[in-house]
Order: C-alpha cells, then structure tokens, then sequence
C-alpha cells in the first residue's frame, strides 16, 4: 500500500512539468540530421529552406568546401579554383554553384584533390560533386 501511495504522490509531483496532450505549443525535439565533413546531404538541404543556389547552400553549410590553397614553390600558399561536376558531368568553376536551383540539389560533395586525380585522372585542386534531381538544370 506505501508503494502505491508513493507512486500515486510521485506522479501528481511530476504532472505540472510533463507536457498536456492537449497542449498546443509542445512540440517533439528536432530530429537530428547526421552531418559529414565532405558531405552535405539531402537532409540538410531541405532543413535550409530560405537558401537560393547551390553556391548559398555550401556558404552555409560547408564553408570550408570554398577554401583551398595550393602550396606553391617556397611553400607559399595560394587560392585556387575547384571544379564542379554535376552528375558527372564536369561543369566549370565555383560560380557553376550559382546557376543551380537550391531546390533542384540532391547532394553536394567535396572531394581532395588526391581523391580528384584518383576519381576523374585529371590534376586538379579538387572537386566539388553536386547530384541534382533529374531534369533539372543546368
């Protein structure tokens, strides 16, 4: 009977903290996307709604996929330029991002340019690999 009473006690104690059903403004946790250094995924993009062009998206999300410097002769270091494909087709430079639809992306990824020059066999800087929905531009 002292269990009962406890549990009955404990559970009126509790009540006024834990969210009514009927209580409009509780709403769940957020969920939460997983998020990969070279990788921006499709989860992350639909989470960024007020984004323009793929070029906004990486901005916000990877900063760091728009920096690269090239070591130089006498180790200096300077910026260089990277490559976009998109679904594999080589597209241009950074401002390629510009030109497509924020809404039209599937995935961005950022490859090394080790990884560049073992994938494509070309020497580059490094690539940036954007996956679009089908018919959608460029």
């Amino acid at each position: 009977m002292k269990t009962i009473l406890a549990v009955l006690l404990l559970a009126e104690l509790l009540a006024p903290t834990l969210p009514a059903q009927t209580d409009s403004t509780w709403q769940p946790p957020p969920l939460k996307i997983a998020r990969r250094p070279d990788v921006i995924s499709q989860q992350e993009i639909l989470a960024t709604n007020d984004a323009k062009d793929a070029y906004e998206l990486v901005r916000r999300l990877r900063p760091s996929f728009l920096i690269v410097r090239a070591t130089g002769s006498g180790g200096r270091t300077r910026p260089v330029d990277l490559l976009v494909w998109v679904n594999g087709a080589e597209r241009g430079s950074l401002e390629t991002l510009r030109t497509i639809p924020a809404h039209a992306v599937l995935e961005i990824r950022k490859l090394s340019a080790a990884d560049a020059v073992t994938q494509y066999g070309k020497d580059q800087n490094g690539v940036i690999l954007v996956r679009v929905a089908t018919g959608s531009p460029p």
